[in-house]
């Protein structure tokens, strides 16, 4: 390609982008998704103020890691209304036109992967800032877990590092979901979006009845639950830990990106 080529194909791909990102954003899903966090934050702070064994010790990292570790919120309410928004974006009925107009498939493919990474990071920062501030304006901020709770994780777990654990799951699971929605419509004939919904539906149940432990054994890039911060070692670097655990998940989306770049040609427009 030309240099005027490669700008032009800049141009296309930003603004197709661009406009896909506002109308996903505004729309309202988005007015949903706030009242839904702010739902769960309230029920959550209920539930653990009329718990005797916790009442009145709880603390703002307490209430906080109560959610964002819960891998029900996860699993079962976060990533599956995340699915909307995947289905929105990957929409199939002017997938044709659209990638006529943008001139690629190729081009097609890699709008969509740009707007369902900003989507999701979007996504997960929307939510994590409302239990943040939510949970610290409720039950205030300690350095430190409640001394009479110790939210089942050993005392040597930081809370900080316990948060930022959990949120870097939360980003990964959000874009693996995200890309495997895309790769399951992309490469099927018929029924995209049942097809893909059904195999990430698959994945969160997998997720939550197999035993954690034996998924990271032996299948760790589909172990995506929010629920291994008590996997922290004493004298582990926190880093390390995200990296051991989550390593694998990163390599597998960039395995999917790859793949679907790499045979785009294959993907499917037709009904």
């Amino acid at each position: 390609m030309t240099d005027n080529q490669l700008h032009r194909v800049g141009n296309i791909l930003r603004n197709y982008s661009k406009l896909n990102i506002r109308q996903v954003i505004s729309s309202r899903k988005t007015w949903l998704l706030c009242l839904i966090t702010i739902g769960v934050l309230l029920l959550s702070d209920a539930m653990l103020g009329q718990n005797r064994m916790y009442a009145g010790t709880v603390g703002g990292w307490d209430l906080l890691l109560y959610m964002t570790a819960n891998p029900y919120y996860h699993l079962f309410l976060y990533l599956p209304f995340f699915l909307l928004y995947c289905n929105e974006i990957c929409k199939t009925d002017m997938r044709h036109y659209i990638a006529i107009r943008l001139e690629s498939r190729l081009i097609w493919l890699f709008s969509k992967i740009v707007v369902l990474i900003v989507v999701g990071t979007w996504y997960v920062l929307v939510y994590l800032l409302i239990w943040l501030i939510g949970s610290f304006a409720l039950r205030g901020y300690d350095a430190t877990w409640m001394l009479n709770y110790e939210f089942g994780y050993p005392l040597y777990i930081k809370p900080i590092e316990a948060f930022v654990s959990v949120a870097v799951r939360h980003f990964l699971s959000v874009w693996l979901i995200s890309m495997i929605y895309l790769t399951t419509i992309g490469y099927s004939n018929k029924n995209h979006t049942t097809k893909a919904f059904v195999v990430c539906f698959s994945l969160l149940f997998f997720n939550k009845i197999i035993n954690g432990h034996f998924i990271m054994q032996w299948l760790p890039v589909l172990y995506f639950s929010s629920d291994y911060v008590n996997l922290i070692q004493k004298n582990q670097n926190a880093g390390e830990f995200i990296m051991q655990y989550n390593g694998g998940l990163l390599a597998f989306i960039i395995g999917l990106i790859t793949l679907l770049s790499l045979t785009s040609r294959k993907i499917k427009f037709a009904e």
